[in-house]
């Protein structure tokens, strides 16, 4: 009898604890309904613009190869528009949570176009400079002023274009309501690969129709001018410009580099996957969905560090595990969409697909399993920079969409060799 009664009490506490949980999950998803929605919706505009670019890249990529080397500066290019817009919305998302913009105050925006502009031409020759050397110690004839030319001018005129419209996206979002660092830096960042190939494609239309002295003249003014800038900046002390790009500089020239690499690993593991063409398809989505959900996480954090309600300790506080939970739901409803989604295109194309189930737990399981290395990642890089003494807001995004690069490809690509039907 005593026995009866000690399991029903037993029983009694397994069913409240049962309530308990359920109720803290009700209360959890009330509470970070409108972050997941906006978070959603921006990564469902971003992968429709994914699409958008790999459409045109299939179109315009016999082009590309008409210049010995220029392939192998493309990952790094488009990862620069990432790297460098994505930092720059997340500091101006930090800047209109603390009320820094607005009623007139335009000095965190002017500030913000000199950074993205200079850092945008900067690694432009970084990336030319990289591209020529690893191409020319491959056998490939590669020309320091014709890469140098195109890696310059599509860098111009894709952050003449980015500028505007990062901004516009950043402030705009704020002022109707929605968190910036939900919805920015995802749309900025697949965004900026659309513009960088259509400016890349205009570039390669500008170089035929001039004289080589001129396009070589140009390549030289460029890089005596972002010199003689350098030099400017390097005596105004402790200019918030010179402070910006003191610290992201390095991170970006560092990802540059790895980034030339990106494209050169995936091309030597695709041809174990090339009978499922729609895996080949989703690869370059997926990692930019990766990235983008990573770099709004990273957002988050950092606002979450410079508005105090976040504790950088050596384990994540409440507030940082709220927004991984958030991230982590996201991310689940991302991958799954992401998995019907290539296998309708795949469908649509006539192009070989594993099947719908097969798409769907490929990109799930590959897809929670990257985000959980992201959320420890960016925790990490963000305890270990705020330590420092760096802002954080300057390199996480771009340190760890690098990161993603490298291991994104690599385990979906594994991922498809064990679970996918023989």
């Amino acid at each position: 009898m005593q026995y009866m009664a000690g399991n029903a009490r037993a029983q009694r506490r397994e069913g409240r604890a049962r309530v308990s949980a359920t109720s803290a999950f009700l209360s959890f998803l009330r509470d970070s309904w409108k972050a997941v929605r906006e978070i959603y919706l921006s990564i469902i505009l971003s992968m429709l613009l994914g699409i958008a670019t790999g459409v045109f890249f299939a179109r315009f990529v016999s082009r590309f190869y008409a210049f010995p080397g220029l392939v192998i500066t493309i990952p790094a290019l488009l990862a620069m528009r990432g790297n460098i817009f994505g930092a720059s919305c997340s500091r101006v998302g930090t800047a209109l949570h603390m009320g820094l913009i607005g009623d007139g105050r335009g000095r965190v925006l002017s500030i913000e176009i000199a950074n993205t502009a200079l850092l945008s031409a900067l690694t432009s020759i970084v990336i030319a400079v990289f591209a020529v050397y690893i191409a020319q110690s491959m056998g490939i004839s590669a020309s320091y002023a014709t890469l140098g030319f195109i890696s310059m001018v599509s860098a111009l005129i894709s952050t003449a274009i980015m500028i505007p419209a990062s901004y516009a996206l950043s402030v705009g979002s704020y002022r109707m309501g929605w968190n910036p660092d939900n919805v920015s830096i995802p749309v900025v960042a697949t965004f900026g690969d659309l513009i960088m190939v259509l400016s890349l494609t205009a570039t390669m239309s500008i170089f035929f129709a001039i004289a080589s002295f001129v396009f070589e003249a140009f390549t030289a003014l460029y890089a005596i001018a972002i010199l003689i800038t350098l030099m400017v900046l390097g005596k105004k002390g402790k200019s918030p410009v010179r402070a910006i790009i003191v610290q992201s500089l390095p991170t970006l020239t560092l990802c540059a580099f790895i980034s030339v690499f990106a494209g050169i690993i995936m091309d030597a593991r695709v041809e174990s996957m090339a009978r499922y063409s729609a895996l080949l398809f989703i690869l370059p989505v997926f990692n930019e969905q990766v990235g983008n959900l990573g770099g709004v996480l990273s957002s988050r954090l950092t606002s979450a560090v410079h508005l105090g309600t976040m504790r950088v300790e050596k384990l994540p506080d409440n507030e940082a595990v709220r927004n991984f939970s958030v991230i982590m739901l996201v991310s689940a409803l991302t991958f799954i969409s992401l998995g019907i989604i290539s296998h309708a295109i795949s469908l649509v194309g006539l192009i070989n697909s594993p099947g719908l189930l097969h798409m769907i737990f490929l990109t799930l399981v590959g897809g929670l399993s990257m985000m959980i290395i992201v959320c420890i990642i960016s925790y990490y890089l963000i305890y270990s920079y705020y330590k420092l003494g760096l802002d954080p807001d300057n390199v996480v995004i771009p340190l760890l969409t690098t990161t993603i690069d490298l291991l994104g490809i690599s385990l979906i690509v594994y991922l498809s060799l064990i679970i996918l039907p023989l």
